[in-house]
């Protein structure tokens, strides 16, 4: 664990530019934040309300403190030998969760799309072959 104050984006990016861009971050997360939770209300899955949830969460909770403190304040940092990855926080691990939700759910709705879709399709070539049976022309050695 570390303690450092993020004044950029994500993993510090554009933290040279702090005194020019704060209000700008706050405007943006806080449209971004509203279209969100747009999504998560109209959202017809739980894995699509849960991931929006996750990431909404995250994204306040940075907003949070981006509004009050000026900077994102970031305490976890992993390393091995010789690679560091950028030190983040708890808001990032939630909308990284939030993410993976939502992708996963996104390839689960469109897998149960398509096989809905090929049911659909198989019923409507049964129907096909037995309307062009029914109208078929009837030869005349079937009547009696």
């Amino acid at each position: 664990m570390v303690y450092t104050w993020n004044y950029g984006i994500s993993f510090g990016l554009m933290r040279d530019y702090y005194q020019y861009s704060n209000i700008v971050f706050l405007i943006t997360n806080t449209i971004i934040v509203c279209y969100l939770y747009y999504l998560m209300m109209s959202s017809k899955t739980i894995g699509g309300f849960a991931g929006y949830s996750f990431v909404i969460g995250g994204a306040i909770g940075n907003l949070i403190d981006r509004s009050f403190r000026g900077a994102v304040f970031d305490f976890i940092h992993f390393y091995y030998q010789d690679y560091s990855f950028p030190v983040f926080n708890l808001a990032d691990c939630f909308i990284t969760l939030g993410v993976i939700i939502l992708v996963e759910d996104y390839y689960s709705a469109k897998k149960n799309i398509e096989e809905k879709a090929k049911e659909n399709y198989d019923k409507a070539q049964i129907e096909a072959m037995a309307e062009k049976i029914r109208n078929a022309p009837q030869d005349d050695n079937d009547k009696i």
